[in-house]
């Protein structure tokens, strides 16, 4: 066990980097497994001919005093900024209705996720296929390589994929802990990233979410502080407007969005 780490995380989106953390912090061994090409999962941050954006989560709140204690040092750090306390038709307000601040990352949240990440183990492009037990050591299968052992592991996974690897592996769950997982149901969200000349009509401070709209966010990355280079817009689709288009191909889909978000653009 000396050559092996005390735990596995599986996923290194924010979850499996705060667990990570933790982990980390208490001087526990811990790697950090993830099947995609980078960290951070939703905290993701893309180029966009000279400027940036959000693609995925463009904010978050905090609803815990533990949490809270990360975001005051993330802010005492300047890699998070407070963007707005709330909504109002549509838009972010100076002031809450609900009394959460909305958080962003200075940079993005690809700074957020490199501020995570510091210092950990983290093995990317990593494909896990099982989580077994057995003799007091779970045993982790991976697509390529030989399988891990170690005192404990973290899923940070979405929930079906988790209960994949559970299945695959023979681990045993009570069927109150089961059912309870396999209530749980996700759905798509398409994202659309538009590089722009000219302003928007978009209230301040940039952005506009209608959930009940085909079209349900569309933020300024330039209005926002993230892309000094250009104005990128990031526009997301809702529920059931991601489940009809989903199969249709990428031209296809950045057409639609882009038709559907003109009345808000001033461009040249």
């Amino acid at each position: 066990m000396n050559k092996t780490p005390h735990y596995l995380v599986i996923g290194a989106g924010i979850a499996g980097l705060m667990a990570a953390r933790r982990l980390h912090a208490s001087r526990i061994r811990v790697v950090v497994l993830e099947k995609g090409e980078q960290a951070g999962g939703r905290l993701a941050t893309r180029a966009v001919g000279q400027g940036r954006a959000d693609s995925g989560a463009q904010f978050f709140t905090v609803r815990s005093t533990l949490f809270q204690s990360f975001v005051t040092r993330w802010l005492e750090e300047e890699v998070v900024y407070e963007w707005s306390r709330g909504w109002s038709d549509g838009s972010l307000l100076a002031m809450p209705p609900d009394g959460y601040p909305r958080f962003a990352a200075n940079g993005g949240f690809e700074r957020l996720v490199q501020r995570l990440a510091r210092g950990l183990d983290i093995r990317i492009a990593n494909n896990v296929t099982s989580i077994g037990f057995s003799n007091d050591t779970f045993n982790v299968s991976q697509q390529a390589g030989e399988p891990l052992r170690c005192r404990g592991v973290v899923v940070t996974t979405p929930v079906p994929l988790a209960l994949r690897l559970i299945n695959a592996g023979g681990l045993r769950l009570s069927t109150a802990i089961r059912q309870s997982l396999e209530t749980i149901q996700y759905a798509p969200c398409l994202c659309g990233l538009f590089a722009i000349r000219g302003d928007t009509y978009l209230p301040e401070p940039g952005v506009l979410q209608r959930p009940g709209e085909s079209i349900s966010w569309i933020a300024d990355n330039e209005r926002k502080g993230l892309s000094s280079g250009g104005r990128v817009l990031t526009v997301h689709a809702n529920r059931d407007a991601s489940y009809l288009h989903w199969s249709l191909p990428d031209e296809v889909v950045l057409a639609w969005m882009l038709e559907a978000i003109m009345p808000w653009l001033q461009v040249d």
